[in-house]
């Protein structure tokens, strides 16, 4: 797929203040006959300078730069939001970057991230892995476990299998790919002039392509053996209830040059449901990570980074616990003291933009390290809006950086 291009832009520091009160509301005018956002810049990225917090300083010594950033997929604008998106991302210049709602195999948006850091760095080879978590649970368990009816299950089910299959073809694989941004597209522009959400329409055509994926400098880090190895959340029933959601988590060993495993990295992206049984859900997926990586520590010397949109929505939730229990630290907080404020939303306003969960800001991602892992620096990224459009941001989430090196 051709999308938006990007130039590497100059530097702009910049600070802002955070808004405190956003929601589906705000993407109205007072009118409420159109919505309140500016009208998109119409010239393109490429002759405006972006609004975003100046380069961070390159990492020191043997440190690796790890960064997680949920990207929204194809949603919320994600034409204006693209060249933004991946000028952000070469900013902050990651030797490893993990992504969550990304869209992978054909729509291939983890391997433009991958070119244009490779670009970037003189063309050093980046590979990207990924996983489209919603194919991983059919072909694992199909619609075993799933709180669903059978017969609308089976369905979803039958047509992703059916779309998988026909995407293996080139040409067809091409058009089908193209599909999810073209509906999303109409979706927005319908929503706009009826006020009908057309999504249902159209989910299974994004079943396919949307997962989680991991951009990893080859130059600087080498991948262990296996490759990508992928964990699916919630096989059958829990014990709080049947298969809610269909997520994955993926992990994999990071080499250094010399062929010595530095650690594992974990991509994950929690159950977002805003009540008490997707609490306890997030729980019980924190659980089976920290589980799934028990086997695995002396493989590293018991060094592990885990990544991720937590979506730790809810008051009082033991997500954070679970890890401090487990002898994991938070490697922003242990730079600044204290998690950021938010991480989401981040600002971006869009006619179907995500409000479920407290508008105001929570710290949903986050990056754990567990092991003689020393952390040099961490930041922010994508929490400052476009120059040209003070509602336009790379993603509705804001990124994390930490600069990791084995103590």
């Amino acid at each position: 797929i051709n999308y938006p291009k990007h130039t590497n832009m100059p530097p702009r520091s910049r600070s802002r203040s955070r808004s405190t009160s956003r929601s589906k509301a705000a993407t109205k005018s007072p009118s409420s006959k159109s919505p309140g956002r500016k009208k998109s810049p119409s010239r393109s990225f490429t002759k405006s300078r972006s609004r975003s917090a100046s380069r961070p300083p390159a990492p020191t010594g043997n440190s690796v730069r790890v960064l997680t950033f949920n990207i929204r997929g194809f949603f919320d604008r994600f034409n204006e939001r693209c060249p933004f998106m991946l000028d952000t991302i070469t900013r902050v210049n990651p030797n490893i970057a993990c992504f969550q709602e990304c869209m992978v195999n054909n729509a291939g948006v983890d391997k433009m991230i991958a070119k244009s850091l490779s670009e970037h760095n003189n063309y050093s080879p980046y590979s990207f892995h990924s996983d489209a978590s919603i194919v991983t649970n059919i072909k694992e368990y199909g619609t075993q476990g799933t709180d669903y009816d059978k017969v609308t299950v089976t369905i979803f089910s039958g047509l992703i299998t059916a779309i998988c299959l026909i995407v293996r073809i080139p040409i067809i694989g091409s058009i089908l790919a193209r599909l999810p941004l073209l509906l999303e597209k109409i979706r927005e522009i319908t929503g706009h002039i009826t006020g009908v959400d057309i999504f249902s329409l159209y989910y299974v055509f994004l079943g396919p392509f949307f997962g989680i994926s991991c951009v990893v400098d080859e130059k600087r880090c080498r991948i262990g053996s296996p490759k990508n190895d992928v964990l699916v959340y919630q096989p059958f029933e829990t014990k709080t209830s049947k298969r809610l959601h269909l997520g994955t988590a993926q992990r994999i060993k990071i080499m250094g040059q010399d062929n010595k495993p530095l650690f594992w990295i974990v991509n994950i992206h929690y159950c977002s449901i805003t009540n008490d049984v997707g609490k306890k859900i997030r729980e019980e997926e924190t659980q089976r990570v920290l589980d799934w990586m028990k086997p695995k520590l002396k493989e590293t010397g018991g060094r592990v980074v885990i990544v991720g949109d937590h979506n730790t929505l809810m008051k009082k939730e033991n997500v954070c616990k679970l890890y401090e229990k487990a002898g994991y630290s938070s490697a922003y907080k242990k730079v600044h003291g204290a998690e950021p404020k938010s991480t989401w939303p981040s600002g971006l306003k869009a006619i179907y933009m995500d409000v479920d969960g407290p508008m105001e800001g929570v710290c949903l991602d986050f990056i754990w390290t567990k092991g003689n892992l020393s952390v040099s620096n961490a930041g922010l990224a994508g929490d400052i809006p476009h120059k040209d459009d003070e509602t336009l941001y790379p993603s509705d989430h804001v990124g994390i950086w930490a600069d990791v090196e084995v103590s």
